[in-house]
């Protein structure tokens, strides 16, 4: 499939940030949809509304995702890894660890027992995404040296779907906005608004 979009869309009506493609029988067009009604039916404004046509859409995302990978400063943010102490961090996690056999050895009630490993397995969840963090390599690393417009049409070319998602992921999220049109209406910029990632 060609869709690869539906990961950074987010209604700008409901909120709802799944979306699915939907395929006109006549046209044979591909437009993303907002999917509140999968997710809950019953929720206030869910339904099947703010669609737009997927091939444009997508040619006018992919444009913005290669003018950011021609910035340093827009490269550089998205390979910055966070100054983690990863010794410090390492040893928390086996004092955390040798707390957790204690209390499971320790003639404790079932309550008991979940009541004082529940803040300990919370603290250990964040230390190991600390260490994940500090550790992880770049997550860009085709783009090294290279023209961005060509990786960018080689993984197109290639089909390579998931990894052209994932690097959507980490540079932006894109908003899909009421327009005040109804019909077939030809896409426009203004019709979407463009996010930072952790939006």
């Amino acid at each position: 499939p060609r869709w690869w979009l539906k990961c950074t869309l987010i209604c700008g009506m409901c909120g709802c940030r799944r979306f699915r493609c939907v395929t006109n029988g006549k046209s044979k067009t591909t437009a993303y949809q907002c999917a509140s009604m999968l997710e809950d039916r019953t929720a206030p404004g869910a339904g099947w509304h703010l669609h737009r046509n997927a091939r444009a859409l997508e040619d006018y995302i992919e444009d913005i995702i290669v003018e950011r990978l021609t910035r340093p400063d827009v490269v550089s943010a998205v390979n910055t890894r966070p100054e983690v102490d990863i010794a410090a961090l390492d040893g928390r996690r086996r004092a955390i660890n040798a707390e957790l056999e204690e209390i499971a050895a320790a003639r404790f009630t079932v309550r008991q027992r979940a009541t004082m490993s529940e803040p300990l397995l919370d603290e250990l969840d964040q230390i190991d995404r600390k260490i994940s963090e500090g550790l992880r390599g770049d997550p860009l690393p085709e783009f090294a040296g290279k023209d961005p417009a060509k990786v960018w049409a080689a993984l197109r070319e290639a089909g390579d779907i998931e990894r052209m998602r994932a690097i959507a992921t980490l540079l932006l999220r894109v908003k899909v906005l009421p327009t005040g049109r109804t019909g077939r209406v030809p896409f426009m910029d203004d019709s979407v608004q463009i996010l930072p990632a952790d939006a």
